[in-house]
């Protein structure tokens, strides 16, 4: 066999591995949380005075708890720009089907295998997903999506708002990215 033939196979494997965990993801950064945080204001009905946010990861990984830790500690921060008040509450992946309704919920790095939780917990009490994590808004179980890197994304999955009865309004949709 020649080594052509090889390359596609080794290739797919790769993007599998990839695709399935196999490498670890990138950490969410202070800018993911800010622009993220920002489509708070963009709601069709906004957000005002103290809402709990949770903070969605998997405590069993190590990356997924230190994401999850800096993005507490980048809330206060990234909150600034935003007129309602963000108490962030870390919320154990394992344990969203017991875990009381939140109007917010950002999605740590780390639970990938987990996305059908976070879109059960999100349709059932109507809570604004956001993640760094864009396998999650492109197969429907995340409602918003951010990357600013190498260049701002911002994603919204259509079925994930709809289920979750999030509705932004019309500028907002015109701005970014539907899926």
């Amino acid at each position: 066999m020649t080594p052509h033939r090889h390359f596609p196979r080794f290739a797919l494997s790769a993007l599998l591995f990839l695709s399935v965990g196999g490498a670890p993801a990138a950490a969410t950064t202070l800018k993911d949380i800010q622009v993220g945080i920002r489509g708070i204001e963009f709601l069709s009905a906004p957000l005002r005075g103290e809402v709990a946010v949770a903070v969605i990861h998997d405590p069993r990984s190590k990356a997924s708890l230190q994401d999850a830790q800096a993005i507490l500690g980048w809330l206060s921060t990234a909150a600034r720009n935003v007129k309602a008040e963000l108490m962030p509450i870390l919320v154990d992946i394992h344990e969203l089907d017991q875990a009381p309704a939140y109007r917010v919920a950002i999605v740590a790095r780390g639970v990938e295998l987990q996305f059908a939780k976070v879109s059960a917990f999100a349709r059932r009490g109507g809570t604004l997903t956001i993640t760094a994590e864009l396998a999650c808004v492109h197969i429907g179980s995340c409602v918003l999506g951010i990357a600013t890197e190498p260049a701002v994304e911002v994603i919204v999955s259509r079925a994930a708002s709809t289920a979750s009865g999030i509705d932004f309004v019309r500028a907002f949709r015109m701005m970014v990215k539907e899926y």
